[in-house]
């Protein structure tokens, strides 16, 4: 199949002295000095002696004073600036050019964070400069570590690298441990748990550099080009989601087609710019062109622009996503709105002139909240109503302090679930529209400008019907 993929920009001439841009950007002393000691480290990372990085975690306080004092003679002047304090320092004398240039921009990239400054940290990463002082000049090793490339550059990050294989190889030829580490977790479809069996985290440093080499990459094209975009760099800090991983980020990797990629990506960046979109409404955007691409592929060998028309979106696409099962209707507006947005701004570009007729939304099958894994999820999150009732009369008899009746109270009325009432903040249960302490029952008429005559009283239903958020997520989005 002759199919146009989009793929990694070619290995140029850039790509190093992009590198070595951005260790000057941090400090010189990093491209001057190939042994990063504890001066290197103080000097451009502000890392101090007392940093979590120079000690074990849970080992006693008392251990940290010789290296904090060991550590004030060095900024002092009065000691060896390049000593490895505790032990703790990167060598990078051995590694030849152009390996060199990457794993400082590795450790450069990592060590500029606080979250990575621990000890166990480092005594894992430490080990890619020996692994790849040793191993770079075994055969098959590309010229440069980034064209090991990473599942992401294929739309899937979840899977390991060519280079963790070629660690895990290294790792047990030198007496490290590679152990396996079995996990179990609950899935969301089936609410079952599954047990996976999952690589030791000694070879899990091989992944991480590779995707930080992808990743600063990245950071050397304009954002309009970009193929991964940091959420900090287009949001706010207060509207970053949390999240386990140390970067959030969009991919647009997910994307084979480049000009459907293309135009996702403006689309995505446009709304983002004028404040439409938040964090997970981007990336459910991205999930979603993901879907139409697969319907697109499945049709044509070689999907182009001219192939998308209305009546391949409202009638082939819809029906296929009904026949796929698909959850909530998403998945169809969400796409209508992209394709109408390139049609109107990247003409241009070759995009054809589209108009589609938005009712057809009413077609599409799937409704959230839908499945039986969505309602056990809402049920496991809700209070029982039994447990709620015996609260009420326990604080109806006066056997709870103040707090908890308006607690009880805000559950009893809106039907309000576990984790909401724990995210309450204080402010919101003065005792401003209780009955305290005589607990009367919330009339609608005693709650000041609102209208909850239609107000069910357990679930806070409107005229018997579900309670709903308008939020992007939770109804179709057709601008």
């Amino acid at each position: 199949m002759a199919l146009n993929i989009a793929r990694a920009i070619a290995r140029d001439d850039g790509y190093i002295p992009g590198l070595t841009d951005f260790l000057n950007s941090i400090s010189p002393l990093l491209i001057e000095h190939d042994r990063w000691g504890f001066g290197v480290l103080h000097d451009a990372f502000d890392i101090g002696a007392d940093a979590a990085i120079y000690l074990r975690a849970r080992r006693p306080h008392w251990r940290r004073a010789p290296i904090r004092h060991r550590g004030q003679l060095h900024v002092e002047g009065n000691g060896n600036r390049d000593e490895f304090l505790a032990g703790v320092g990167y060598d990078f004398s051995r590694v030849v050019e152009p390996f060199k240039t990457e794993l400082k921009a590795f450790f450069a990239w990592r060590l500029s964070s606080p979250t990575n400054r621990t000890y166990s940290w480092h005594s894992r990463t430490v080990r890619l400069i020996e692994f790849c002082a040793r191993c770079s000049s075994d055969v098959g090793w590309p010229r440069l570590l980034v064209d090991f490339g990473h599942p992401l550059e294929q739309g899937d990050g979840n899977r390991s690298t060519r280079l963790r294989s070629v660690m895990t190889e290294w790792l047990q030829s030198s007496g490290y441990s590679i152990r396996t580490q079995r996990q179990s977790f609950l899935t969301n479809g089936k609410r079952q748990f599954d047990t996976r069996l999952y690589d030791g985290s000694n070879s899990m440093p091989a992944n991480d550099l590779l995707f930080t080499l992808i990743l600063l990459r990245e950071k050397m094209k304009p954002l309009v080009q970009r193929d991964i975009v940091l959420a900090s760099e287009v949001f706010r800090e207060n509207e970053l989601p949390d999240s386990r991983r140390r970067e959030v980020y969009i991919t647009f990797y997910k994307l084979r087609l480049p000009w459907l990629r293309e135009a996702c990506r403006s689309f995505i960046l446009n709304n983002i710019e004028f404040k439409e979109f938040g964090y997970a409404t981007a990336t459910h955007y991205v999930s979603h062109l993901k879907v139409f691409e697969d319907c697109l592929l499945e049709k044509y060998p070689n999907p182009e622009m001219h192939h998308v028309t209305r009546e391949l979106v409202e009638h082939t696409f819809l029906i296929w996503g009904n026949d796929q099962n698909l959850i909530g209707k998403n998945w169809y507006s969400d796409v209508v709105n992209v394709l109408s947005w390139a049609s109107s701004y990247l003409a241009p570009k070759g995009w054809p002139s589209l108009a589609f007729d938005k009712r057809t939304v009413r077609k599409v099958e799937g409704e959230w909240s839908g499945g039986r894994g969505y309602e056990l999820k809402v049920k496991e999150r809700s209070v029982p109503e039994e447990v709620v009732e015996q609260l009420f009369e326990a604080a109806k008899r006066g056997q709870l302090p103040d707090l908890y009746k308006r607690l009880i109270i805000i559950a009893r009325y809106t039907g309000m679930r576990a984790g909401d009432l724990h995210s309450l903040a204080y402010d919101l249960t003065t005792p401003l529209i209780f009955s305290i302490p005589h607990l009367a029952p919330i009339r609608a008429d005693s709650l000041p400008d609102q209208d909850y005559s239609g107000m069910d009283r357990r679930h806070g239903h409107g005229n018997g019907g579900p309670a709903r958020r308008r939020t992007a997520e939770g109804h179709p989005r057709v601008h």
